[in-house]
């Protein structure tokens, strides 16, 4: 199987957003950051009630408004820090000239494994490098070991071909890697 497409800038975007939206380890960090702040809230409200001594109908209140603050906190954290990344990684993106990499890609999927001639060279892969595949609205993401790969835009490809390869991907991925 035969697959040419062009990867742009906001090809590469989607392909980073995609592995960070399933990534365990963002996944956990994202949790952390959650409950930390309303975690130190509750632990203020205490800290004020016991070390101040306040009477406990003032320390309802300051624990509700706490409480309060905690919460909003708590919801509102995923939509920040997914605004933070986005940020930021326009500016890694632009550290690491990625313009470079950016263009024509010729990939040839076979039982062995794959051939890939892109702007950055050509190679031969055998399928032990495929972590995972992700199919998106718009992409065919192959992750590749060492964090690398191909964010195949479904624009590029009809909808027949782009299952073809998601199935033949995912059926040369050895059982270990498999999600």
């Amino acid at each position: 199987m035969t697959l040419d497409f062009e990867v742009s800038r906001d090809d590469l975007v989607a392909f980073i957003k995609t592995f960070y939206k399933s990534s365990t380890t963002h996944k956990k960090a994202e949790w952390r950051g959650r409950l930390i702040f309303p975690v130190m809230m509750m632990l203020g409200s205490a800290y004020v009630y016991f070390r101040k001594g306040y009477e406990p109908s003032l320390f309802l209140t300051i624990g509700l408004v706490f409480l309060a603050i905690g919460a909003i906190w708590f919801l509102l954290y995923p939509s920040l820090n997914k605004r933070k990344i986005e940020k930021y990684l326009e500016k890694y993106l632009n550290e690491m000239s990625v313009e470079k990499t950016l263009g024509h890609v010729h990939l040839v999927l076979d039982d062995s494994g794959f051939l890939s001639s892109s702007p950055t060279g050509e190679g031969k892969y055998s399928w032990d490098v495929v972590q995972r595949v992700a199919l998106t609205p718009e992409h065919l993401h192959v992750y590749l070991a060492g964090g690398s790969g191909y964010p195949i835009p479904r624009k590029c490809l009809e909808d027949k071909i782009i299952f073809e390869a998601k199935r033949l991907i995912e059926s040369k991925i050895p059982e270990q890697k498999r999600p």
